[in-house]
């Protein structure tokens, strides 16, 4: 199979993987429960399609960044979105707020997230946007936004600390399509600025003058990259917390298995994202049925490992 085929035939991983997880959970939900396979289905089917969306966005934006700024551990997380979400998540459970009430925490976290990214954004745009200052930006403010985040764990009563950190240990679970509803328009409006980025991204992994040379500006290809991917972070992880190395592992799986060239690299990573998400979900609620694992322990626990082949592989 050529490499230019791959990407257009992996459309059917993330399908896979949502029948798989209907099919494998299913079985523990209806034998002996008195569950209906409809009920079942209803219950099953929004946090695989959930899985599946936050998943293929968080790759997609992981794919982006790495492209742009030439950087292979640039993900959304490096740049500080994550903590300005647990920040303003976590302010949302302090007033009152919790996680079964998704409006109250997705909006503490959105308004968290899109404020770090404003002042990531501002601190970087002094340099025009530099691919370092960018990454080091992000780096001081999510530091920042884990002291603040901190401050309110400490000062939570017990019932609101514990709220806290399981929404930080992240999870996919979805009564009905409602987390999908509202990340659904962030992520589409971030998309549409993903597109524009990826008919530019070859020639913007180059450095800034050769890009320039070519006809690309680097500092505008930089910035739509960067507030598309903080407006697709911020939507993906208000409803899903902030799951963790799907950002960062999947584009360098994607790219082992297509090549660099950003025009597979991009369509190959949400694909892939999607599927690998869905299948950590399925390993979180079945692993210890009838109790959920959080999605954090398990993209962690496969995420380091497998990080570190990509590495040794690579060199």
């Amino acid at each position: 199979m050529s490499a230019a085929a791959r990407p257009w035939r992996l459309w059917a991983l993330p399908l896979a993987a949502l029948v798989l997880a209907l099919a494998i959970g299913l079985s523990p939900l209806t034998r002996g429960s008195g569950v209906s396979v409809e009920t079942a289905y209803s219950l099953l089917l929004p946090r695989a399609v959930l899985g599946a969306l936050v998943g293929g966005a968080l790759a997609a934006c992981g794919a982006v960044l790495q492209g742009v700024l030439r950087n292979p551990l640039a993900s959304p997380y490096t740049l500080g979105l994550a903590s300005g979400a647990a920040v303003g998540a976590a302010a949302a459970i302090l007033v009152g707020g919790t996680p079964q009430l998704v409006p109250a925490t997705f909006l503490g976290a959105l308004v968290g997230a899109l404020s770090a990214a404003a002042l990531v954004y501002a601190i970087a745009a002094r340099s025009e946007l530099a691919a370092e200052t960018l990454l080091l930006a992000g780096v001081a403010v999510a530091l920042f936004g884990g002291a603040v985040t901190s401050l309110m764990h400490y000062l939570a009563g017990k019932v609101e600390l514990t709220r806290m950190l399981l929404w930080s240990l992240g999870s996919l679970v979805a009564p009905d399509f409602g987390p999908v509803y509202l990340a659904l328009p962030g992520i589409a409006l971030g998309g549409l600025g993903i597109l524009w980025v990826w008919r530019r991204l070859e020639v913007a992994t180059l450095d800034d003058d050769s890009a320039r040379a070519l006809g690309v500006d680097p500092v505008k290809v930089r910035r739509v990259a960067f507030a598309s991917c903080a407006v697709i972070t911020a939507a993906a992880v208000s409803v899903a917390g902030p799951v963790g190395f799907v950002g960062l592992i999947v584009p360098h799986a994607a790219r082992a298995l297509v090549g660099p060239d950003p025009r597979l690299l991009l369509p190959c990573s949400t694909l892939l994202g999607g599927a690998a998400l869905v299948a950590a979900d399925v390993v979180a609620r079945t692993v210890w049925f009838p109790e959920d694992l959080p999605i954090n322990l398990i993209t962690h626990a496969v995420g380091c490992p497998l990080f570190v082949l990509i590495l040794l592989r690579q060199r």
